[in-house]
């Protein structure tokens, strides 16, 4: 009868998650012709019910058997827990991992709890039992999973436990709901620092750059400050300067605004907002009072990391509240119809309006392709097809020369084409106008109070310059849908 060789790996939920990718360990000979089994057990958490489950956690367990290395991967997807692939055994020496075996089939809903689920999977004879259940279901941060892959080979028997915290990511939301997770640093399932006390506590959702995880918590009223929203708030100083974070799905190229409460302590404090690690604001506040901050950021890729970092070096201070991180909405101007008073050369493809709706934000003529007009007071229009509620306009204006160009131009949102209007007349049929400056320089960002139009004119003055040039228009908005 075989010897047994176990391991077990636990991580609770108030541990920092694991986020490094599936990896594969190679086993090192040992003097008495055994090697050393290397088990990677990653769980990639992708969907579970109403919310995506995105953030990758990965954990490696090891346990010694006598005879040849196996690699075992399982991963949760989908809402299931799946034996991702299971390597043949190899030969010491042997310069090949050999072939891949993928099964499917193992599957747990993602909100489960209870008994546990067993199956079995048989691999070159080697017969694979895979246990696997999930615990604290009614979280909305995080899930526990726990998954036990157990398998006798040549008689030993090994076995590997990984238990585990996995945050759970929502996914992109509809326009202006929150999306992310406890935004108030609430504790929703009790726990928390009592009236009058504070401490360092795991905070559902969000994380930060402490090795635990975790950030330091205020209940509301404590040292005479109440929370701007719910019964606590954080200090960003734990002793150190620290940066809070969380991660939520996003629509790549989609605009999202940001939000927080922010309040010094004792003195003046300030701190830096992050997205995806680069700073895009910094902000100081005076003790007594929160201030509401905002900003807008288009997302680059599929996920936005939004921080909050301590800039004072001091271990107390920065006291914060009520984030928020909402959808504003799409490119909607993105290859719409477009069109012009006039064309420079009449070159449609080099000088016409569908240059300033390609996507393409370059203005650095002649290399890039602009919209180039060439009458005074001329404009340019685009049709987005049907109303919409736009809250920005952003304008990428030439960039080699003659910026100012686009100064004192008019900007106007409109529900029908203003034609063949002058500057004045189309002002006054607008639903939104405003003026840019004389020098606009070479990206101007228009927040836009809440307008719904269809078209999106900019128009020169009617004295100056007959070159109206643009790089690229992007109208940032959502369809309105009747109810």
């Amino acid at each position: 009868m075989g010897h047994s060789s176990h391991l077990w790996t636990r991580f609770g939920t108030d541990a920092d998650p694991v986020r490094d990718r599936l990896s594969r360990l190679s086993g090192p000979a040992r003097d008495d012709g055994r090697t050393v089994l290397e088990a990677v057990v990653a769980l990639s958490i992708i969907a579970a019910t109403a919310a995506a489950w995105s953030q990758l956690a990965t954990t490696a367990a090891h346990a010694e058997r006598s005879g040849d290395q196996r690699n075992v991967a399982v991963e949760i997807a989908a809402s299931e827990i799946e034996i991702l692939r299971v390597t043949p055994g190899i030969e010491d020496g042997a310069d090949s991992d050999g072939g891949l075996v993928d099964y499917e089939g193992l599957t747990i809903l993602a909100d489960a709890s209870g008994p546990s689920q067993s199956e079995d999977v048989d691999v070159d004879g080697t017969t694979y039992t895979i246990d696997r259940y999930v615990l604290d279901p009614g979280s909305t941060s995080w899930r526990r999973i726990v998954v036990e892959v157990r398998w006798n080979d040549r008689g030993i028997d090994n076995d590997i436990r990984v238990d585990t915290a996995i945050p759970i990511i929502p996914e992109p939301s509809t326009i202006g709901a929150d999306l992310l997770v406890n935004g108030s640093f609430e504790f929703p399932n009790g726990g928390g620092p009592a009236p009058g006390t504070w401490g360092i506590y795991t905070v559902e959702g969000w994380t930060s750059d402490r090795s635990d995880g975790r950030i330091e918590v205020w209940p509301t009223g404590f040292s005479s400050t109440p929370a701007s929203d719910g019964d606590f708030l954080l200090e960003l100083n734990v002793s150190v300067p620290r940066t809070l974070s969380q991660t939520v799905n996003v629509t790549p190229g989609a605009v999202y605004e940001w939000a927080i409460d922010h309040r010094g302590r004792s003195n003046d404090d300030t701190m830096e907002v992050l997205v995806d690690g680069a700073v895009v604001a910094t902000h100081t506040t005076p003790r007594g009072a929160w201030v509401t901050y905002s900003g807008t950021y288009q997302a680059t890729g599929n996920t936005l990391t939004l921080g909050f970092r301590a800039v004072d070096s001091g271990g107390v201070g920065n006291l914060i509240d009520n984030a928020r991180l909402s959808l504003v909405g799409t490119n909607v101007a993105l290859g719409a119809t477009a069109t012009q008073a006039s064309i420079y050369a009449n070159d449609l493809a080099r000088y016409g309006p569908a240059n300033a709706v390609d996507g393409l934000t370059g203005g650095n003529w002649p290399g890039d392709d602009i919209s180039i007009t060439t009458t005074y007071g001329s404009w340019w229009e685009v049709d987005l097809g049907a109303e919409h509620s736009i809250r920005q306009i952003r304008i990428h204006n030439r960039t080699d020369c003659c910026g100012d160009r686009l100064g004192a131009a008019g900007v106007m949102i409109g529900s029908s084409s203003f034609g063949n209007d002058s500057l004045a007349d189309a002002s006054s049929a607008a639903t939104w106008s405003t003026t840019l400056s004389a020098s606009p320089g070479a990206y101007v960002e228009l927040d836009v109070p809440s307008s719904v139009g269809r078209y999106v004119r900019i128009q020169l003055p009617p004295t100056g310059t007959p070159y109206l040039q643009l790089a690229e228009v992007e109208v940032i908005g959502v369809e309105v849908v009747a109810d």
